[in-house]
């Protein structure tokens, strides 16, 4: 009897014993998960800042200062030794050092982190270690919209700007994606261009930049490749409007739509399209217009602002064709050169607040006489 009562008190002794094993390793498991949580959760806030500090640089930063960036930023937010810099910062023994990783899609930012840790309460279960990751996306930040962007991939020329002339783009950038050295130009000590940002794929030549441009800029997609156009309508044999004051309507306007010098030319709000010829604003006219976009289509259709005209023009607040303010229909097949060119002569001044779209054609400035202005404005501050 004595023997039995020794023996099942042995017995109770083992049982106890493994009991409390088990139970040290359900508490040191409900423990790891718990600071396993934290200690995502502050890895997570760090990877979320990382990424979004790497969106919101401007558009003309490059990919490998974004990714720079997002490790300094997580780096900021992180010991290096198993502890985040939160609130709710956790110790872990980590095993090796926390690397993320981080990669520039086309619209932002992706970012990976992983770190194996231990604990020392699971580690009588059998569990030596266990591994915390996060992920984090942001969308890349548009930074300032793009008022004027020259699409040529290869021209030499994809804006130039000469003599006394101006190109100013208010709380808007400018962005050519020529990969040539110069792809962006200033001629002479007059000549000047302002912007928010300038971004360029190649270089640029010239001085009287403000702010200088940030060259090997990734070229920007083209954001009108599935623009579809509008169709023309019967001709509008208009032609030519002399030295008069009238108002024009939309619709088609075929083989060119010329404003002869010194008139007064008001168009109604729509669409125009000017096919088969230029558009052409003689000198000391001037034209204005609410809520137009103006296409240009066909053979040989191109900007001609000459001496002295003053254009102001606004672009769609709604609709299909929405800050938009021209478009050409990038179709050299029937002109009669190899290249179109937008000229906007001295003199001249041409302000608008939407986006100019020609995807096939050079644009030049010349001030020789006296100073030529093209100022660019975001549709967005005007809606505010």
């Amino acid at each position: 009897m004595i023997s039995f009562i020794k023996d099942s008190r042995g017995n109770v002794a083992v049982v106890t014993a493994l009991g409390i094993t088990a139970l040290v390793g359900i508490v040191g498991g409900t423990l790891a998960l718990t600071d396993s949580e934290r200690q995502r959760r502050a890895m997570q806030e760090s990877l979320d800042t990382a990424t979004l500090a790497a969106t919101v640089m401007p558009f003309t930063a490059k990919d490998s200062e974004r990714i720079a960036l997002a490790h300094k930023v997580f780096d900021e937010n992180y010991s290096g030794e198993g502890t985040m810099r939160t609130p709710d910062a956790v110790e872990f023994q980590t095993l090796g050092d926390l690397a993320p990783e981080f990669r520039v899609t086309e619209t932002g930012v992706e970012g990976t982190a992983t770190v194996s840790v231990k604990n020392g309460l699971v580690s009588v279960l059998g569990v030596k270690a266990f591994n915390v990751e996060v992920k984090s996306r942001a969308e890349r930040a548009k930074s300032s919209p793009v008022c004027l962007l020259a699409l040529e991939t290869e021209s030499p020329n994809g804006i130039e700007v000469y003599g006394n002339a101006r190109l100013e783009a208010d709380k808007c950038a400018v962005m050519v994606n020529s990969a040539d050295p110069g792809g962006m130009r200033t001629y002479g000590n007059d000549s000047f261009l302002s912007a928010e940002e300038f971004g360029v794929t190649g270089g640029f030549q010239g001085e009287n930049y403000s702010p200088l441009p940030n060259g090997g800029v990734r070229p920007i997609e083209d954001p009108f490749e599935d623009l579809e156009y509008p169709q023309p309508g019967p001709c509008i044999n208009q032609g030519r409007v002399n030295s008069s004051t009238v108002t024009l309507s939309p619709g088609t306007y075929c083989g060119g739509l010329t404003l002869g010098a010194g008139s007064d030319v008001h168009l109604n709000p729509g669409v125009y399209i000017i096919k088969d010829g230029q558009f052409a604003v003689g000198s000391q006219t001037e034209l204005t217009g609410d809520n137009v976009v103006i296409f240009l289509m066909g053979a040989d259709s191109y900007l001609w602002f000459k001496s002295d005209a003053h254009i102001k023009l606004t672009s769609p607040v709604s609709g299909p064709y929405q800050n938009l303010q021209m478009a050409s229909d990038n179709d050299l097949s029937q002109s009669k050169f190899e290249t179109e060119w937008t000229t906007i002569m001295s003199g001249a001044t041409f302000e608008f607040d939407g986006t100019v779209y020609l995807p096939e054609q050079e644009f030049w400035m010349s001030g020789t006489g006296h100073e030529a202005v093209v100022r660019g404005y975001s549709p967005v501050l005007h809606w505010l």
